[in-house]
C-alpha cells in the first residue's frame, strides 16, 4: 500500500482552523441602506408641529405658542386702545345727553305743576307732550347704567381695559424669558433633522426685536390706569370690574358699608386660595335668610383702574352660595377716597392724604 504523507501547517495565532471563508466587502450603497430613513417634508412638518412649534406665514422660521400670543397680543393692543377710546366717548356724551334730558324733563314737570292751571290749552299740550318724549328718551341719571345699550357698551368697555392691562404685563414678563424654550428646542435632534430636512433657512424662532417694543407699552398702560373705573346697573345692582392677585378678572356688585370683600369658592379656587388666613371661618348673614360660615383669605393684591390694594382681606362664599357673586366695599380699599359717580357711570378714587 502506498502512504501518501501530508504536511499540515499551523494555523496562525490569528485565524481558527474551523474559520470559514471571509463575508465579502460591505459596499457604500448597502451602508447608506442601513442607515435611518430621512424624514419626508410631510414628516418634517408633523415633527416640527408635535414640538409645538408654528410656522410664521409662508417664511421659514418656527415660532412657538408662547410667541404665537406675543405677537397677536401686541398686534391687538392698538385696535384695543382704538375700541377704549371710541367707547369711552361715546359713554360719556350719552351721560351728558341724559342729563340734559333728564333736568329738561324735570322743568317740564314743574311747570305743569306750578303753571299748568294758568297756562292756555295749547301751551299744556305742548309741555304734556314733550314730557312724554323725554321720558322715553331719558332715566334718572343715576339708573343710565341699568339701561341695556348702556349697560352692554359698560361691560364691553371693562373688559377691554382687563385685557389691554394683562397682556401688557404678561408681555413684559414674556420678553426676558422668550429665548430660553428655543435653546432647549435647539438640542433635540428630531426638531434639528426635520428643520434641515425643510431646507437651511428654516430655523427656530424668537424674531427678535420685542424688546425694542416694551417702552411703547406704557402707553396702553396708561389708557386704562386712569382714577376712575367703569360702573353699571344689573339686577338693581351697581357692578364693577376689578383684577385679583395681577391675574384674574371678576366682578363684583358694589355693597355700600363696612362688610369685608367677599369672594366665591371659583375665584378662590382659580387663585390657589385653599388655606385658611387670619383666623377660624366666620358665620355672616349675605342675603335674607342665607347665613353661611365664610373662610378668610389673605390676596395679594386687589385692582381696579390705578386704585391698588396690597394684601387685602377677603372672605370666600361656600359653593352653594355662588349664585350671590362676589361683592366689595369701601371697606377693602384701605388708603382711598372712594366717589361713586353712577350719573357719569364711575366710580372715582384718590390715594388718602
Amino acid at each position: 500500500m502506498l502512504v501518501v504523507a501530508c504536511a499540515v501547517w499551523p494555523a496562525r495565532a490569528d485565524e481558527s482552523p474551523s474559520r470559514g471563508p471571509d463575508p465579502p466587502l460591505e459596499t457604500t450603497s448597502q451602508r447608506r441602506s442601513d442607515a435611518p430613513p430621512r424624514p419626508s417634508r410631510q414628516q418634517a412638518l408633523e415633527r416640527l408641529g408635535q414640538a409645538g412649534l408654528t410656522r410664521l406665514g409662508q417664511g421659514t422660521v418656527w415660532i412657538n405658542a408662547n410667541e404665537l400670543r406675543l405677537r397677536r397680543l401686541l398686534d391687538a393692543l392698538p385696535a384695543n386702545r382704538d375700541r377704549i377710546l371710541a367707547l369711552q366717548s361715546q359713554l360719556e356724551q350719552q351721560a351728558a345727553g341724559n342729563s340734559q334730558r333728564w333736568a329738561a324733563l324735570l322743568a317740564a314737570r314743574r311747570e305743569l305743576r306750578n303753571e299748568g292751571g294758568r297756562l292756555p290749552a295749547t301751551e299744556r299740550r305742548r309741555i304734556e307732550g314733550l314730557v312724554d318724549s323725554l321720558l322715553k328718551q331719558a332715566v334718572a341719571p343715576e339708573q343710565l347704567g341699568a339701561r341695556p345699550e348702556i349697560r352692554a357698551q359698560v361691560i364691553q368697555l371693562i373688559n377691554l381695559r382687563h385685557e389691554t392691562l394683562l397682556a401688557v404685563r404678561w408681555t413684559r414678563d414674556l420678553v426676558p424669558e422668550l429665548p430660553r424654550p428655543y435653546s432647549a428646542l435647539e438640542q433635540e435632534h428630531e426638531v434639528a433633522e426635520a428643520l434641515a430636512r425643510l431646507g437651511p433657512t428654516h430655523r427656530l424662532g424668537p424674531i427678535g426685536g420685542y424688546a425694542d417694543q416694551l417702552p411703547r407699552l406704557n402707553v396702553f398702560e396708561r389708557l386704562v390706569l386712569t382714577d376712575w373705573t367703569p360702573v353699571y346697573r344689573e339686577a338693581g345692582q351697581l357692578r364693577l370690574g376689578a383684577i385679583l392677585d395681577g391675574r384674574l378678572p371678576v366682578t363684583f356688585t358694589w355693597h355700600e358699608g363696612s362688610e369685608p370683600m367677599l369672594i366665591t369658592a371659583n375665584m378662590a379656587q382659580a387663585l390657589g386660595l385653599d388655606a385658611l388666613v387670619g383666623g377660624a371661618p366666620r358665620k355672616l348673614a349675605v342675603a335674607p335668610g342665607r347665613e353661611y360660615e365664610l373662610r378668610p383669605v389673605r390676596l395679594r393684591s386687589l385692582e381696579t383702574g390705578s386704585c391698588r390694594v396690597a394684601g387685602p382681606f377677603a372672605l370666600v362664599l361656600p359653593p352653594e352660595a355662588e349664585d350671590l357673586g362676589a361683592r366689595v366695599g369701601p371697606a377693602a380699599f384701605l388708603g382711598w377716597v372712594l366717589n361713586l359717580q353712577a350719573e357719569q357711570l364711575k366710580l372715582s378714587f384718590q390715594p388718602t392724604p
